[in-house]
Order: C-alpha cells, then sequence, then structure tokens
C-alpha cells in the first residue's frame, strides 16, 4: 500500500500547490498507512513462524 499511493501523493504534489493542512493531512497519512504495513508484515510473519517447543516442559 505504502509503495503505491506514496509515490502518487508525492507526484500529485509536485504538480499541485497545497495549503499547509493538507500537507500536514496527507503527510499523516502517509505515516500511519506506512506503520500499519509494517505493523501488519510482523505480525504474519511471526504468526506463519512454528514456534518451537519450550525445553522441559512437562506434558
Amino acid at each position: 500500500l505504502g509503495g503505491i499511493l506514496m509515490p502518487a501523493f508525492l507526484l500529485n504534489h509536485q504538480t499541485q500547490p497545497l495549503h499547509t493542512i493538507s500537507l500536514i493531512i496527507i503527510v499523516s497519512f502517509l505515516f500511519v498507512a506506512n506503520l500499519a504495513g509494517e505493523l501488519l508484515e510482523r505480525y504474519l510473519f511471526f504468526s506463519a513462524v512454528a514456534a518451537p517447543r519450550m525445553p522441559g516442559v512437562l506434558r
């Protein structure tokens, strides 16, 4: 998501003058989208990895 939308927003910013509040909103949205993508990627990676059994656990 971040790799597709971020360049599109930056290209749009270069062609049109934006007000300061619009730029703050766009940058905040891009930061939240990038952070959410990173957290989802980590969650999917660690949930897909098989957890090893702890040694010494009673059955």
